[in-house]
């Protein structure tokens, strides 16, 4: 019996269907391979030689592939190291799974992006189904800083996340009189780049803090978080705040049994409990400690990062350049928007080539609550220099003292990629 008499009973027991569908996870992975060894030629290639290399391309006949491959290797002729990462890349690339499926009876994933309301109940991203999905409301001040675009992008592109909405926050007046307005603006051209626009809701939240902890400021957000938490047909919902509490306090003012539901808080913000953080007052609390304080007075559940935990959450440029600008449209935003932040706001002493993502440890751990070190305490109260006011004392609240860094960048870098790959496959 030779390969023949095996390979042909094996191949007619295959159905037509899953022969295209084989057939085209070669395809994605051939693709891919080719993309690896494109990136491999863009970082060790001169650029002059681009150009050059992308002309060839569109040459009929042989020799121009030849002349591609001929001068992508002489940088791996030259070098050992040249060679192994070239090895490295491409057995990766083909290693991958198919992000995304061939064949009418697959199901296609949407890429780990968030299922979109009214779409159904399953997402598919590497090969894994997620049915079972967390619902979550992000209130973002996203204008504010630049870090907040990176925990926008994460929520997005995790498939466990039902991301129900995204709401856009103020952050004070001492940049801007129109601050909520500017972090609608930023959230639209995130959904924008990331082909979600319309897709995803997203709603205004306050243009200002509250006037005082007995007066709500309405609005769009608000009326979402209302809307959510009380949903009768839905499991869990984490609210991940990203800046000040105005909307949630909102919230909870004009519809107080939100407090009673399955709604778990996320917010990012508050200084040390030990007084000794280094400075003073902490830039979320400072834009609403009214709406702090209502929050923090009811019996909602509550898990808070302060600003010792949030601020080990640092990445370099170095790193960014490596693993996110690469990715597209959107990694090449969120690291330019960066560097530009940083510049505009470096100090005569030194500049700066790292920043800290503080937002993104919401995202952390509304995918995995172990993520850090935490202990409970009674909530405390909020003085009007942005102090703790120990002598109140509520319900007990979950605070982080820790974060994982690790596990928290390494999600997102590789979902952007996965993300970025598949896109431009597509």
């Amino acid at each position: 019996m030779g390969p023949a008499d095996v390979a042909g009973p094996a191949l007619s027991r295959l159905a037509p269907g899953a022969l295209v569908r084989s057939a085209g996870v070669v395809v994605v992975r051939l693709a891919r391979v080719a993309r690896a060894v494109w990136r491999f030629a863009k970082s060790h290639v001169p650029r002059w030689m681009l150009p050059v290399l992308a002309v060839c391309l569109f040459i009929p006949g042989p020799f121009d592939e030849l002349a591609v491959l001929a001068v992508v290797a002489i940088p791996v002729l030259r070098s050992r190291a040249a060679r192994a990462e070239l090895a490295e890349s491409v057995a990766a690339a083909w290693r991958q799974p198919a992000v995304r499926a061939v064949g009418p009876a697959e199901t296609e994933p949407t890429r780990g992006l968030g299922l979109v309301p009214g779409e159904g109940d399953l997402v598919t991203f590497w090969g894994l189904d997620y049915e079972r999905r967390l619902r979550v409301i992000i209130d973002t001040d996203a204008k504010n800083e630049a870090d907040d675009q990176f925990a926008i992008v994460h929520a997005l592109l995790s498939p466990s996340l039902d991301v129900r909405g995204l709401i856009a926050a103020h952050f004070g007046n001492r940049r801007t009189r129109e601050s909520m307005a500017e972090s609608r603006k930023e959230i639209d051209l995130l959904t924008r780049l990331l082909s979600l626009d319309g897709k995803v809701r997203v709603e205004n939240g306050a243009p200002h803090m509250l006037p005082d902890a007995r007066t709500p400021v309405d609005s769009a957000g608000t009326r979402l978080i209302i809307e959510e938490a009380m949903r009768e047909d839905a499991g869990p919902l984490f609210l991940a705040f990203l800046g000040p509490l105005t909307d949630m306090a909102a919230a909870l003012l004009l519809e107080p049994a939100i407090a009673e539901r399955d709604v778990t808080l996320i917010w990012i913000g508050g200084p040390a409990y030990d007084g000794h953080d280094g400075a003073k007052p902490e830039f979320n609390l400072s834009n609403d400690v009214a709406a702090a304080n209502v929050v923090f007075s009811s019996p909602l559940a509550v898990w808070q990062v302060p600003r010792p935990a949030y601020v080990t959450m640092g990445v370099s440029y170095a790193e960014l350049y490596e693993r996110v600008r690469p990715c597209g449209k959107i990694g090449d935003y969120l690291v330019r928007q960066l560097v530009e932040f940083n510049a505009a706001h470096a100090t005569r002493e030194r500049s700066w080539e790292y920043r800290s993502l503080g937002d993104s440890p919401a995202v952390g751990l509304m995918l995995n609550p172990n993520c850090g070190g935490w202990n409970t305490r009674p909530a405390p109260g909020f003085t009007y220099d942005c102090g703790y006011d120990y002598s109140r004392e509520y319900r007990p609240i979950r605070v982080y003292q820790s974060i994982d860094s690790r596990f928290v960048l390494g999600d997102f870098f590789a979902k952007l990629r996965a993300f970025s790959e598949s896109d431009e496959l597509t």
